[in-house]
Formats: structure tokens, C-alpha cells, sequence
């Protein structure tokens, strides 16, 4: 993943195809629910690696 564009700003994460579709299950309710279209702070955890 990467952020506006930068390098810098670029991330990587390995994750099973079962608990990416569980984070895009519930980006659908979020936005359902808020109208707003993103991750869970779960998904940023892991994506930044900061519940190693």
C-alpha cells in the first residue's frame, strides 16, 4: 500500500485471502453504516506492523 504517491510512504503486509476479505467485509458495513470508506484501526495495526 501506498500513500499519496510517495515512496517513503509505501507498506507491505502478508495476510491470508480470508482475513483480507474480513477487513474489506467490514470497510462495506463502515461505509454502510457512516459513509465513510476505509480500514479499521485493526487492519492499520497490522499493516504498520505495531502489534508485533
Amino acid at each position: 500500500m501506498q500513500f499519496d504517491g510517495n515512496a517513503e510512504l509505501s507498506y507491505e503486509v502478508t495476510m491470508a485471502n480470508f482475513e483480507f476479505v474480513d477487513y474489506l467485509i467490514d470497510v462495506v458495513f463502515n461505509f454502510r453504516g457512516s459513509r465513510l470508506i476505509d480500514f479499521s484501526q485493526t487492519f492499520y495495526r497490522k499493516l504498520l506492523r505495531m502489534d508485533d
